[in-house]
């Protein structure tokens, strides 16, 4: 109506004086804000350095839920000790180092679930575990680890002898809490009264729990259902219900979008990728919004900032916190994504009233890693942060830790909003961010010695004026006090009277690990070199369904007897939908290509039998003529093995010499070559053979197996030489490579919580790895694919988008990340091509082939570089040459060799450590000293200088001028007047 009576109005009443301006401005500036870009759309994460970490931590990994919260006065973990069940509470500003052991509260027989502090009081904790309780804890003024033994709960809810794996805090009435777990009933209690009110029966166990953000409706996801149910929990009725995810019986989280009329859900499709969806609490037909995430097999655990809109989405094992802005328009948009140094068992948000506004940080994320809490702080970048003024409009008034309303009016039916209160320092005083520095042990969290429930909060949290009057009060008792900041708690200005002699502290400078390969980049070919229209068999195996040679590309092909296809790398494009192609009889498992002769490939059926093709340019992929057949001649078939051959591979050094391995429990070595067996090796493993590789001079091979088990053995004597476990907390698949430049074997598998993990061992003691890292969760094993002569593993997983690339070193830490080629395509398999074929001239180091569904595309890996016209011999180390040291008839009789290497420098090409130094001269010439500027011109010396000179000319021309021959001087007519009309 205001906006219809703003533009409806005459223009002259428009701005005429008694027209109300503000009502003009404030319809203007909501027109505009219609079309406004978000003001957080630039916001960026930042992992805080490390003596901003809680370290020497043993958090719990055993848990799904969230095991981790904050206040503004302390931060709460699950705890992992001897005793299950157990919490470690610190003070918020106690990080890094400090020598403080954490107060470790034993507070469940049973693995902790669930850990949430109360938002409307920073002291008062309630956590859930794996039994039937859940417990409610005050704690104390002062708490520390001698004061943890004698601490009891507050109130405890007996959940009927069933586990609880979920509780909420109401988000405005005081000691109204919600539970739910397996025994499919949320109840609401009065947390003072330890008496359950209310009680909602679910189809299932109770996943995700959340209230709306004026605490009239609860929603719930529940497993067995698969469903999300929004209820009037008073009237104990359900609103609405939807089955939000296809997954059967896993687990699902929900959240309401603070004031926005949506709420987001997380859980798994059916394929058993994680995925999420947006709906309208009022309508829960059809998701507003859908969207899949990845394969990874922990549910997504979605936190909402009810200030910024800005929803947070991290799973158990993954390293990524993604965010995303919520909005009634586009529902659900991505900002950007952040990516912790490890995996994160849970994360938590720290309350708005306890981040650096004067850094432009919005909101502050804790992850819970190995053996220490991470912050993550998210900020939004600006020029000017010099007073709040300047950040106010990231900053709307938040949530004061007061409650509107107690237990009882709201059982009975009232509702109240919380009151909003400034983030602004200089309203709040010392603020919820203020210790005393003068005194470590200060009490902390607020006074009292009972532990009853209160529904009044600290005088911190009023309203500004209150706020101001504390400020005073809290200035004359202590000089100084400690604040929050981007960069740390840093030490608040003192009085102007106690000011103390500043001593200059010199800064730590970071110095950046050097590397030839930091700045190494994927770029894949241009669409009209790759090949398209392809029909590749991706998905009956775990072995890779590609191979590439110098010469040709080969992949299983999609239909019965085993076919596969032979493309010439020299023919990209477009291919035809009824090619020509090679039949193996049965299903192909694992096919390679002979390392010195790029056309010979060998093949691994189902029915036991190896096949090594001879490979010509006119049985390539081609349209299949009328009178045309595939192929089904092999130039070799070795037979032997009595079931399928799950793995071959070829020696790096000998011609010919082919390994297998398969389900009868047998290795074998073949002549490829002349058609012949060499050995055969029995009783050396107990379980299938995963993986296998060969040593740096072809004399030992390692090998996985599914019992967990790294192997080294002899295949000359038969014999087992060394002997370890790879990954033992996962019976997954393990890949490995023994890397030549340093004569370590590099593994990939998995650790616990289904996190991909990587390994280092030293092949003369496998009894443990000399170095581990994580990646984050996910179904599919990485791959690794090493380059010996740069050091760089690249780390490729089928169904991912991404191949993330590693350099080794001998040294701790041993994997340091370089960088990652992201894409949103997924592959199904990666072929490493020769280094021989890289283009030294473009300074390209390695080179992939992706096959992607119905496509394979080459990607190169460069390192830039400013002078590419010279051969980078700092880069490029010889490489194997396409001779091998001997053949296989005089490997068996006891030769063996490193491989043959050859310069990578093509001929005439200059060395970079040869070149003549660039003279580089400088852009802009500066004076050594520069001459103070003249006075400034303003408007008032200009019109002061006009003045002076017109002063001075009506001095000297001060005599009167007659107006008659004024008018006359120069114009006959006298300017056009008669002489009667001048006037006497």
């Amino acid at each position: 109506e205001k906006d219809t009576q703003c533009f409806s109005l005459p223009l002259v009443e428009l701005f005429s004086s008694s027209f109300d301006y503000q009502l003009v401005r404030g319809t203007c500036s909501r027109m505009a804000g219609r079309f406004k870009a978000s003001k957080y759309r630039h916001m960026r994460g930042k992992v805080l350095k490390k003596d901003m970490w809680f370290v020497d931590f043993s958090p719990s990994t055993t848990s799904d839920g969230q095991t981790i919260d904050a206040s503004t006065e302390w931060l709460a973990v699950a705890w992992s000790s001897g005793n299950c069940g157990d919490i470690g509470i610190v003070p918020i500003d106690q990080v890094g180092k400090c020598g403080k052991l954490p107060a470790v509260v034993h507070g469940h027989g049973q693995q902790i679930c669930d850990v949430q502090f109360s938002p409307h009081d920073p002291n008062l904790l309630a956590s859930s575990a794996d039994h039937s309780d859940a417990k409610v804890w005050r704690v104390p003024a002062g708490f520390s680890s001698s004061d943890a033994s004698s601490l009891q709960p507050a109130q405890v809810l007996s959940h009927g002898g069933r586990r609880v794996d979920r509780l909420r805090w109401h988000p405005n009435a005081a000691n109204v809490v919600a539970t739910g777990g397996v025994d499919k009933i949320v109840k609401l209690w009065d947390v003072e009264s330890g008496v359950a009110k209310l009680s909602l029966e679910q189809g299932g166990a109770v996943d995700g729990l959340t209230f709306s953000h004026d605490g009239t409706l609860l929603a719930s996801a529940t497993r067995e259902d698969n469903a999300v149910s929004v209820w009037d929990p008073r009237a104990s009725k359900a609103i609405g219900s939807v089955q939000a995810h296809d997954a059967k019986s896993k687990t699902q989280r929900v959240t309401f979008c603070g004031n926005l009329p949506l709420m987001v859900s997380s859980g798994f499709n059916k394929y058993r990728d994680r995925e999420w969806a947006v709906w309208d609490p009022r309508k829960l037909d059809k998701a507003l919004k859908r969207s899949v995430h990845d394969a990874g097999t922990t549910v997504m655990n979605p936190l909402y900032d009810v200030d910024t809109n800005v929803l947070f989405m991290s799973a158990k094992g993954d390293s990524n916190i993604r965010f995303f802005e919520i909005s009634e328009a586009k529902h659900l948009e991505s900002l950007n994504s952040i990516s912790a140094p490890e995996g994160l068992r849970s994360f938590c948000l720290l309350p708005k009233l306890a981040c650096d506004v004067m850094a432009t940080e919005v909101d502050r994320a804790f992850g819970v890693g190995m053996n220490s809490v991470i912050p993550i702080s998210f900020q939004v970048p600006r020029s000017s942060k010099a007073c709040f003024g300047d950040v106010a409009d990231l900053f709307p008034n938040t949530a004061a830790e007061k409650a509107a309303l107690s237990a009882a009016e709201w059982f009975s039916g009232s509702d109240a909003q919380v009151d909003l209160v400034s983030v602004d320092p200089d309203q709040r005083g010392d603020g919820p961010l203020t210790v005393s520095c003068s005194n470590p042990n200060a009490p902390r969290g607020t006074t009292g010695a009972t532990l009853g429930f209160s529904a009044a909060a600290s005088s911190r949290t009023a309203a500004p004026a209150a706020a101001a009057a504390s400020t005073s009060s809290a200035a004359s008792s202590s000089s100084t006090g400690q604040k929050l900041t981007g960069g740390g708690w840093q030490a608040m200005a003192p009085k102007e009277e106690e000011k103390e002699e500043e001593v200059y502290v010199a800064r730590k400078v970071k110095v950046v690990r050097s590397s030839n390969y930091r700045h190494i980049h994927g770029k894949p070919y241009m669409q009209a070199k790759t090949f398209q229209n392809l029909q590749p068999d991706c998905f009956s195996r775990e072995t890779n369904p590609v191979a590439v040679s110098e010469r040709y590309l080969a992949t299983p092909w999609k239909g019965p007897g085993g076919r596969f296809a032979v493309v010439p790398l020299s023919k990209p494009g477009r291919h035809p939908d009824d090619p020509l192609l090679f039949e193996c009889g049965s299903n192909i498992i694992d096919l390679q290509f002979d390392p010195f002769h790029p056309d010979r490939l060998a093949t691994a059926g189902e029915d036991g039998h190896i096949k090594v093709w001879k490979i010509t340019d006119d049985q390539c992929l081609r349209k299949k003529g009328r009178s045309d057949t595939n192929f089904t001649e092999p130039a070799v078939d070795l037979s032997g093995h009595l079931t399928k051959v799950n793995l071959i591979k070829y020696h790096p050094t000998v011609e010919g010499l082919l390994f297998s391995a398969s389900g009868d429990g047998t290795m074998r070595l073949w002549d490829s070559i002349n058609g012949k067996e060499l050995l055969c090796m029995e009783g050396l493993i107990e379980d299938m053979v995963q993986d296998v590789s060969w040593g740096p001079d072809g004399s030992l091979i390692a090998v996985s197996t599914k019992d967990k088990k790294l192997k080294i053995i002899d295949p000359r004597k038969q014999k087992v030489i060394q002997e370890g476990i790879a990954h033992p907390n996962s019976a997954k698949s393990t890949r490995i490579v023994w890397m030549r430049n340093n004569n370590l074997i590099l593994t990939c598998g998995f650790g616990r919580s289904s996190a991909r993990e990587m390994s280092l061992f030293n092949p003369n003691d496998l009894s443990a790895p000399i170095g581990s890292a994580e990646q984050g969760a996910s179904n599919s094993i990485m791959n690794p694919f090493y380059d010996p002569e740069t050091g760089v593993a690249f780390l490729a997983g089928k169904g991912d988008g991404n191949v993330m690339f590693y350099e080794i070193t001998e040294e701790a830490p041993y994997f340091h990340f370089l960088n990652a080629y992201r894409t949103s395509e997924p592959q199904f398999g990666i072929a490493a091509f020769s280094k021989r074929v890289v283009d030294v001239k473009k300074v390209e180091i390695f080179r992939m082939l992706k096959l992607t569904q119905d496509s394979a595309i080459p990607i190169r890996f460069l390192v830039p570089r400013t002078r590419p016209e010279f051969f980078q011999d700092d880069v490029y180390s010889p490489t194997q040459s396409d001779t091998p040291t001997c053949t296989a008839t005089e490997w068996m009789n006891g030769a063996s060799a490193l491989p043959k290497l050859v310069s990578m420098r093509p001929p005439g090409m200059p060395l970079l450590s040869e070149a003549p130094v660039i003279e580089r001269k400088a852009k802009y010439t500066f004076k050594p000293h520069i001459a103070p500027k003249e006075e400034q011109t303003t408007p008032d010396s200009v019109m002061s200088a006009h003045y002076d000179k017109m002063m001075s000319f009506k001095e000297t021309n001060d005599a009167p001028v007659d107006q008659g021959t004024m008018a006359n001087d120069g114009d006959e007519d006298g300017w056009g007047v008669d002489d009667e009309e001048w006037s006497d």
